[in-house]
């Protein structure tokens, strides 16, 4: 900004302030002059401001329509609208009101003055915030002046009929600081109005906006000075404000005028720029479409507008009506409970009153007199003067309680006579005379209260009083409060009082008002309480007249004792009723002896009463769904406009290429929008112009991803071939090994194990190296089939537990009985995964023990998780290691590699494993100490428990010694056989054993012990002596674990001894455990696999001599039989169609035909029916799920893996041979 310009800023500024100086002065000054009440001033006034209003608006908008000004357009709509609503005002100022508008005319007047305001000063700000958004959005933002014009004129209408026909109240308030507050309201607006165009821009406007400027300065002094402390439409400050209110137009009127003077400028390229042709007659389908954007918009907030207003006038009576009956439901409520309180409380008092006269010294003292010949020895007192005490205290009684009738004393003999009477009347308070006195003994009341307990009071049931049978007059409510007498828990007599509801029943009358009534009925409905006299009691007179006729909904209701209920009835009338219900219990005891207290309103009366016309919801729902309709026009015009102008410039674009300038600087959606179609087009210039290079490189990425799938095939071949190719001469060289154990001479048995165990090592290191491609490859299949956790662990326990002997280890399994599970999964991964953990175990553990435990856990998310450990006591595994250990190759640096060697490849196998079980494999180790190997792997939310983990139904009471020096191994022992049901004594040490044998006897000794062999053989002396006199094992079957020599156990004199393996299997030790009776039987032998084949017919069918050799040997040694022998599918084929066979060997990849489709053939019946369903055995070197499936689908009956062993080939001659 220049030097000029600052100084015409200031100019400006001071302008400014030099004009609401004066215009300050002019208001404090307008509002101290005599023209109040001068109505012929104010017409002038008002007929001016209205006709410059409406002349400004039109030539504003004449003006400005040209080059489509949106922001000037809103001002000179808005002038127009105010000038209508000015108008109104000065003819409602000036005239009567209609008869159908509602309020004063002085109320009217006040509106009137009041909504323009309003209207001008909210339009004005809307004005100028709408200046702002056109700078941000450009052309974008440009409004058709018809829509600007529509909506201000259909504002204004509906602000006229608002404060017309909608009751308001008035704006004055006397006892407020300003007297019309209200008017701050539009002040406020103009402040904020007048703010917004101070900070509109630089201060370079044009004239226009400068007077626009003084214009609301104007306002702003009307408003806040003058208007707001204006008592009536009249007087001193209001005719100011008028007087300000003209002055505001005729200073907007000089900047129209100095504006029309300048020459008219161009367009200001606020339209749309040219289009080509066809983009033209796009775009004008788009603008002409019925259910446009902007027509979408307006047609939906119509429809929801519409929807809730309707509503709201539909239902707003309805839901005075409902809030005016809960209202009243409310009081109801409140009423009766103060009722039922009251009534309560009569009753309460009535009882304790009662108990205080039966516990005053009299009465014992007449029970005393009268037990004692009528003298009291006690208190030296006959039984005349207990009785003139008793009645002396009855009267002073009642003279302080002027509504009790009768006091009484009645003795238990004599037909229930009367003792002591004193009664209240009208007359006075006197002694009933001994003549007078009478028998009671048949009254109800008297057979009631002989039946209560000592401090019990009995109510009687609400009736009129009666003397010798009669109804006596004036008719009294009457209630009695009964209680017994008791000397030295006998009874004696009771006390009863009579207590007038008269009284009572005035208190509750007079609570009834309105359209309350109260009610008390028995517990047959019969009145006792009614507004009309001659229904009260009539009962008492033979007359039917019940609360159930009146109000039949009663007699189904099943009220409470607690509290009211409410239920609402049509009255006969067809008036709304509602009633409120209580229960009030009369005896001590439950029984149905109670009274209703009912509390009625007539809702329907209550509702006339408050409610209101419904016209007037109606009408203000109306105009309420107008003004609704029209903001929402304006707001769909407001947001469509700039999507229009943002899809306009999108089809240019796509069209030709061209990009026009968008509204990037829009806020909200727009802005993101223009944006975002800005960097769009960005980016498709930019990938437009990398296109080619994009192919080219897309080509070479082609050839190479070919490339390398053509490398992976043809690894994956290579792999299958080798898999094959491998395994063939190894099953030679291990079924020739095989053949040889059986041969050589015993000194050199060793070279030969030396030599099959080579054999075994290299066929894992290739198991090793094709599972780990196969991982690589991302092949890795896992079986999904249920097996026995206990059963897997056991089979592994068979195969490491003799190699942890043979090394001097301990080796213990230890699953929890948590663990003990059939679980879902592949079995024979989860055993490699084990098998190769415990190998480790093995290879670095020189001392101590290793052990295999499983147990459920709980994760962080609470699911359960299968956690199997594996501890050793070995060498550990230093901690810069641990990090490597799962890696392909790597071992545990200066130990493994110089002590132990290995490939690595088992762990990173068994990680992998795991984890495509969805678990995971951690460590944990200590050089010099040992490691942990923990496998976790997540439960499915259903599985079965073990068989093993069944109750033994036979150990109730049984007991079992458990001897064993390995502590870990002895709880496990001792938690499996506590859940099967025994009882179990451990010992550890010689000593402990010896203490639990001299504690035992007494106890009945034990029915099973289980002794560990190095214990047992260790304290033989003990054994051969001290233990055979103990009576604790007399009976007991003895398991040894372990094997133990059949001398030591001659020499220990152990009766019933078997033995069991080491470590323990839970399912043959259940078993053993189970039996009926429990025997102490050895461990059986398995039965030989070896049969005689030499009367069946086989044939082996193999490429390579070396496995038809080692097979046909197998069959010559083991079953007696030279089987048949085929090179290849082909010849195969033509045998089995010669002559029928007991059981076909038949390898899978050989030439001419291979072994799938020799079977398929032979299934299919080509070879002749008798061989059509002859067992066919598959050798294959594959073990994948997937081969053995694809065996099965060719119709093989079982499969062979290679390398074949002897005894694999027994036992599928004695599967489909022998059965």
């Amino acid at each position: 900004m220049t030097v000029s310009d600052n100084a015409d800023t200031k100019a400006l500024k001071l302008a400014y302030l030099a004009t609401g100086t004066l215009l300050v002065a002019f208001s404090i000054l307008g509002s101290r002059l005599s023209w109040a009440q001068n109505s012929l001033l104010h017409t002038i006034v008002a007929s001016a401001t209205a006709t410059i209003a409406l002349a400004l608006g039109v030539v504003f908008f004449a003006r400005h329509s040209i080059n489509q000004d949106s922001t000037k357009l809103i001002v000179g709509a808005s002038l127009i609208g105010t000038g209508l609503l000015d108008a109104l005002q000065l003819v409602l100022s000036s005239f009567p009101a209609p008869t159908f508008f509602y309020g004063t005319g002085g109320q009217l007047e006040s509106w009137s003055w009041l909504t323009p305001r309003l209207f001008l000063a909210s339009s004005l700000l809307a004005s100028c915030l709408y200046e702002q958004r056109r700078k941000r959005l450009g052309v974008a933002g440009n409004i058709k002046g018809s829509y600007l014009l529509g909506g201000s004129l259909s504002l204004s209408l509906l602000c006229g009929l608002f404060f017309s026909l909608v009751p308001l109240p008035s704006p004055y308030s006397s006892s407020s600081l300003f007297s019309n507050a209200s008017e701050l309201i539009p002040g406020l607006i103009f402040v904020i109005a007048l703010i917004c165009y101070l900070k509109k821009g630089d201060w370079k406007h044009e004239a226009l906006d400068h007077w626009l400027i003084l214009g609301l300065i104007a306002n702003v002094v009307c408003q806040v000075l003058s208007m707001p402390f204006s008592e009536h439409q009249h007087d001193g400050f209001a005719q100011s404000g008028h007087a300000l209110k003209l002055v505001a137009y005729l200073l907007i009127a000089v900047g129209i005028i100095l504006n029309l003077l300048k020459p008219k400028r161009e367009n200001r390229d606020l339209s749309f720029p040219p289009l080509s042709e066809k983009t033209e007659q796009e775009f004008e389908k788009t603008k002409k479409s019925r259910f446009g954007l902007t027509s979408k918009l307006i047609l939906g907030s119509s429809i929801i507008v519409i929807f809730t207003a309707g509503t709201i006038a539909y239902t707003g009576y309805a839901n005075y009506a409902r809030a005016i009956e809960e209202v009243e439901t409310k009081v109801l409520n409140s009423k009766e409970s103060q009722s039922s309180t009251y009534l309560k409380t009569v009753f309460e008092e009535l009882k304790g009153k009662t108990l205080f006269l039966s516990k005053t010294p009299p009465i014992q003292g007449i029970v005393r007199a009268t037990k004692s010949d009528g003298w009291d020895q006690e208190d030296a007192s006959n039984l005349d003067q207990w009785k003139n005490r008793l009645a002396e205290i009855f009267t002073r009684f009642l003279e302080s309680n002027p509504q009790i009738q009768q006091v009484r004393y009645i003795g238990l003999s004599d037909g229930g006579k009367e003792l002591v009477r004193v009664d209240q009347t009208s007359l006075g308070i006197f002694r009933v005379p001994e003549n007078g006195l009478q028998r009671k003994g048949s009254r109800g009341y008297f057979q009631s209260g002989k039946q209560l307990k000592d401090g019990q009071v009995y109510l009687t049931d609400i009736e009129l009083n009666r003397e010798h049978g009669e109804i006596s007059l004036p008719h009294t409510p009457t209630i009695r409060g009964v209680t017994p007498v008791y000397s030295q828990g006998q009874l004696f007599g009771i006390v009863v009082l009579n207590l007038d509801l008269s009284l009572t029943y005035r208190t509750m009358l007079s609570q009834q008002e309105g359209s309350f009534s109260t009610f008390i009925a028995n517990s047959k409905g019969e009145y006792l309480l009614h507004g009309d006299p001659k229904r009260t009691f009539a009962f008492e007179f033979g007359k039917s007249d019940r609360i159930f006729d009146d109000y039949p909904v009663l007699e189904e209701l099943s009220p409470s004792f607690e509290e009211s209920t409410t239920v609402a009835q049509m009255d006969e009338s067809g008036s709304k009723g509602t009633l409120a219900v209580r229960l009030i219990n009369l005896d001590p005891n439950p029984s149905d002896r109670f009274i209703y207290l009912v509390k009625h309103a007539n809702m329907t009366a209550n509702i006339q009463e408050s409610a209101i016309s419904p016209s007037v919801a109606i009408t203000a729902g109306v105009l309420v769904a107008g003004f609704s309709m029209i903001l929402a026009w304006i707001f769909a015009v407001t947001v469509s406009q700039p999507l229009r102008y943002i899809s306009w410039a999108a089809k240019i674009y796509g069209d030709s290429g061209t990009q026009i300038p968008l509204p990037v600087k829009g806020q909200g959606e727009v802005g993101v929008l223009a944006r975002s179609l800005f960097f769009l087009q960005e980016q498709i210039n930019l990938r437009t112009q990398d296109l080619t290079d994009s192919n080219r490189r897309l080509e070479e990425a082609l050839d190479e991803a070919n490339t390398a799938n053509q490398a992976t095939r043809a690894k994956s071949e290579f792999l299958a071939t080798m898999s094959h190719e491998i395994r063939t001469p190894m099953s030679g060289l291990i079924g020739i090994l095989d053949l040889l154990s059986s041969e050589i001479p015993d000194e050199s048995q060793s070279q030969l194990k030396v030599a099959q165990e080579s054999a075994s090592d290299l066929l894992v290191l290739i198991n090793y190296i094709l599972d780990f491609s196969k991982i690589e490859a991302g092949k890795l299949e896992l079986e999904d089939k249920e097996f026995d956790l206990i059963k897997l662990l056991d089979s592994v326990s068979n195969l490491f537990s003799p190699m942890a002997e043979q090394k001097g280890l301990n080796f213990l399994v230890t699953p929890t009985v948590e663990a003990a599970l059939k679980l879902r999964g592949d079995r024979h991964r989860l055993r490699q995964v084990i098998t190769n953990l415990i190998n480790n175990a093995l290879k670095f553990t020189d001392e101590g023990e290793i052990e295999l435990s499983a147990e459920v856990i709980e994760s962080q998310d609470r699911s359960k998780v299968l956690q199997i450990a594996i501890r050793d006591t070995g060498l550990g595994i230093p901690e810069e290691s641990l990090d490597q250990l799962f890696d392909a190759f790597e071992q545990v640096k200066s130990t493994s590699e110089r002590n132990f060697g290995g490939t690595g490849l088992g762990l990173t196998i068994s990680s992998q494993i795991v984890q495509a079980m969805g678990g995971k494999i951690t460590v944990s180790s200590r050089e010099g100490t040992g490691s942990t190997f923990i496998v976790q792997i997540p439960l499915s939310d259903q599985y079965e428990k073990s068989d093993c983990t069944a109750k033994i139904y036979t150990a109730s009471q049984k007991r079992i010694l458990i001897f064993d020096g390995n502590t870990r191994r002895s709880e496990h022992y001792a938690a499996w056989l506590r859940h099967w049901g025994f009882q179990c004594d451990v010992a550890t040490r010689l000593s402990e054993l010896t203490t639990l044998f001299n504690t035992s006897a007494s106890k009945g000794g034990y029915a099973f012990s289980i002794i560990d062999s190095s214990r047992y053989t260790a304290h033989l002396d003990y054994w051969e002596g001290s233990a055979k006199e103990t009576d604790a094992f007399k009976g007991t079957i003895h398991f040894l674990v372990g094997k133990v020599s059949e001398a030591d156990v001659k020499r220990g004199g152990l009766q019933s001894v078997a033995e069991l393996p080491k470590p323990v299997s839970l399912l043959e030790l259940h078993r053993r455990l189970s039996a009926k009776p429990a025997q102490p039987e050895t461990i059986a032998k398995p039965a030989t696999d070896y049969l005689d084949l030499s009367k069946r017919k086989v044939l082996i069918v193999d490429d390579n001599p070396t496995n038809r050799l080692i097979i046909g040997q197998f069959m010559i040694r083991n079953h007696k039989i030279d089987p048949d022998k085929a090179v290849d599918g082909l010849e195969a084929f033509e045998l089995i169609k010669e002559k029928p066979y007991d059981l076909i060997l038949m390898d899978i990849m050989m030439p001419k035909m291979d072994g799938f489709e020799v079977c398929r053939q032979v299934r299919a019946g080509a070879a002749g029916e008798t061989n059509q369903n002859t067992p066919i055995i598959a050798i294959t070197a594959n073990a994948s799920e997937k081969d053995r499936n694809a065996c099965i689908e060719a119709g093989m009956t079982d499969y062979l893996r290679k390398p074949v062993k002897q005894e694999e080939v027994a036992r599928v001659a004695k599967t489909w041979v022998q059965n």
